[in-house]
């Protein structure tokens, strides 16, 4: 477990001991489960296999990462390249479909043992559309660099973490036939209060 991980796990402890972060944790953890949420910014910030097997630490993470979102602190730029990833431990079939995205792109996927599943590269700028949950979908240009990128399921917490650590992030998610670059544009602050108009 990472010093921030451990971080994370004491701030929800710590918020366990108060009744009234209990009662958000739940209604969180209920509204996920009924599909509150756009589901497909869900699936960019997790995916589990059993949609009712979210725990609090999975709640709160989630709300941090959704409060980014509604707060236009991450931009995403959506990659559509028309192939659904396998599983991440079948990383020699994604890298054939990681083939044929943009010329500008590359991305490769390692064993799903390391920190992250793979590497997307942004070899050369580029301009795309970027999606900011304020202002809506706009040009933007999209500078060289890396991404770690994750595939299929992956936790809250894994998700936040990258943001927080590299400030940006590569999401493939199942069923999904795009990648989203999401880029970390703001402060970052762990404990964003639980406010009803954010989520």
């Amino acid at each position: 477990m990472t010093i921030a991980s451990q971080t994370l796990t004491r701030i929800v402890d710590e918020k366990l001991e108060d009744p009234k972060w209990v009662k958000v944790l739940i209604d969180i953890k209920r509204r996920l489960a009924n599909s509150y949420y756009d589901q497909k910014y869900v699936d960019i910030i997790f995916q589990k296999w059993d949609r009712f097997s979210v725990s609090f630490y999975d709640a709160y993470a989630f709300i941090q990462a959704w409060s980014m979102f509604q707060l236009a602190q991450v931009v995403m730029t959506e990659i559509r390249f028309g192939c659904k990833p396998l599983s991440d431990v079948l990383f020699v079939d994604n890298n054939k479909m990681l083939a044929m995205l943009e010329p500008d792109i590359t991305a490769s996927v390692t064993s799903g043992t390391d920190d992250c599943d793979g590497i997307l590269r942004v070899n050369y700028p580029f301009e795309m559309d970027m999606i900011n949950s304020v202002t809506g979908e706009k040009k933007t240009k999209i500078a060289k660099g890396s991404y770690p990128l994750e595939i299929g399921y992956t936790n809250p917490e894994v998700t936040l973490l990258h943001l927080r650590g590299e400030r940006k992030l590569a999401r493939w998610p199942y069923e999904s036939e795009s990648i989203y670059l999401l880029d970390f544009m703001g402060p970052f602050y762990l404990n964003v209060p639980y406010k009803e108009r954010h989520i």
